[in-house]
């Protein structure tokens, strides 16, 4: 009994580490980190060097004092570019430019030379090819790179196929998911949007919508696909980890207008339709998005709306087969008068469609066919085949919207909602469009997060 009251300090050790691996770390899966070393010409380290970190999007700012090493560290900082000015007493003042990237932390070290405080020097570095803070497998994907990356239907999952490691699933492969890591299910992969699960509920894989992609590039400032998580913020799942994180206003006013379209006579015509002498179907793809985000009020309130929307018809190649015409003439003139002639008009309203049918005037005969029971009253083939291709649609709309506010420097909040409408053809009939099932399927999403320490 009296060994019980040391267990009281095994439930402190969860939280010692959490708190060690929130100061080494410094970023989590929605934000990253600035650190650096500010050393004077002799490579000695400056203490008491006043470190100031402005924002390039809002302007707003954070301040630090070296220590004892020389060291500063910014944390929990939103991914974009940054400005860095490192000032003291008998030292020129520097400045270098710096990126944030998420669940990174950047390196930002700083050579102070000997002058009047009035003289500036702007540090130039190079972005180190190999990342040395920590032993993550991580692969940015900026602003740029998602905006010009070849990425048809602009599905979001896609952009994790870049990163090593990652093979894209096909439907011949049997796997679930559009991507496998390092050789792990795709069930093992885990997506977050501003640090919020976006698996889907069901399957435990990508989400996506009434289109089968998962639609919203043009909201995104920024993805980190994590091969391999090694650090505080990862580990959930044993695959990969995609964390993407949407775009904020700032002080300017800032938006884009995107518009993409294919069609049928950008494609050549499918195998089976040539094969078959069928001409090319019509194909129409329409895909867009635009976006506006700048301030409610100037460093303390921003907003950011983006809609994106895609409309597709598509050629659905099928072999079909229907009633031979001599095998509809002996239904309705032989088989039904002798049996049940009040069913007459029933069988000839199906007839009618099967004749009316797109591509049946291309419809041969099958060699060898059998009717079954009717081979003892009917003499001659049953069905015949042919191959069509018809068109059906589908439509995917959606709206999101986005709000920051600022109560502090180190105080920060931001909303965000979702609506996404479409209509997914799920069946497509090659006899009549009448028959064609839609599935609608809705989607409406929001999410409130609190930033403390940026």
């Amino acid at each position: 009994m009296k060994n019980t009251r040391y267990l009281k300090y095994i439930f402190l050790i969860p939280a010692i580490l959490l708190a060690i691996g929130a100061g080494t770390n410094a970023q989590s899966i929605v934000t990253g980190a600035i650190n650096g070393t500010v050393t004077d010409a002799s490579g000695a380290v400056v203490e008491g060097a006043n470190v100031t970190l402005v924002s390039e999007a809002t302007q707003e700012t954070r301040t630090a004092v070296t220590g004892p090493g020389g060291t500063f560290q910014f944390s929990l900082l939103k991914p974009g570019r940054y400005s860095v000015s490192v000032e003291k007493t008998g030292f020129r003042k520097a400045v270098q430019k710096s990126e944030v990237l998420l669940g990174q932390t950047a390196s930002a070290n700083a050579k102070l030379e000997v002058g009047e405080a009035t003289q500036t020097v702007e540090i130039t570095e190079n972005i180190p090819l190999l990342q040395t803070e920590d032993a993550n497998i991580t692969s940015n994907v900026d602003l740029r790179t998602l905006q010009n990356i070849p990425n048809p239907g602009g599905d979001l999952s896609y952009i994790a196929q870049i990163a090593p490691g990652v093979t894209m699933n096909t439907s011949n492969g049997g796997g679930f998911g559009n991507f496998t890591a390092f050789g792990l299910p795709a069930t093992a992969n885990l997506f977050t949007i501003n640090g919020n699960d976006y698996n889907d509920p069901f399957l435990n894989l990508n989400n996506s919508g009434a289109s089968n992609l998962l639609l919203g590039s043009n909201e995104v400032q920024e993805v980190a696909v994590v091969s391999n998580g090694y650090t505080g913020q990862y580990g959930r799942q044993a695959g990969a980890q995609v964390d993407y994180t949407t775009k904020s206003g700032g002080n300017a006013f800032h938006g884009d207008a995107v518009y993409y379209w294919n069609g049928s006579a950008l494609n050549a015509n499918d195998f089976f339709l040539n094969a078959g002498g069928q001409p090319r179907p019509f194909e129409n793809n329409n895909q867009w998005a635009a976006s506006l985000g700048g301030p409610i009020k100037k460093d303390k309130a921003f907003f950011f709306i983006n809609t994106e929307g895609l409309r597709y018809t598509f050629g659905s190649s099928s072999q079909v087969f229907v009633p031979t015409q001599s095998l509809q003439n002996f239904i309705l003139n032989t088989s039904l008068p002798a049996n049940n002639p009040a069913a007459i008009p029933f069988y000839q309203q199906i007839f009618n469609l099967y004749n009316g049918a797109p591509g049946v005037a291309n419809a041969q005969a099958v060699p060898g066919d059998s009717c079954g029971s009717l081979d003892t009253v009917f003499a001659g083939p049953c069905l015949a085949s042919y191959r069509v291709s018809v068109p059906n649609g589908n439509r995917e709309w959606l709206l999101s919207g986005r709000v920051d506010y600022n109560f502090s420097d180190t105080d920060k909040i931001f909303g965000r909602v979702k609506f996404d409408r479409g209509s997914q053809p799920t069946y497509t009939d090659p006899i009549n469009p009448a028959f064609n099932i839609q599935s609608n399927q809705p989607q409406n999403e929001g999410q409130l997060n609190s930033v403390r320490g940026w």
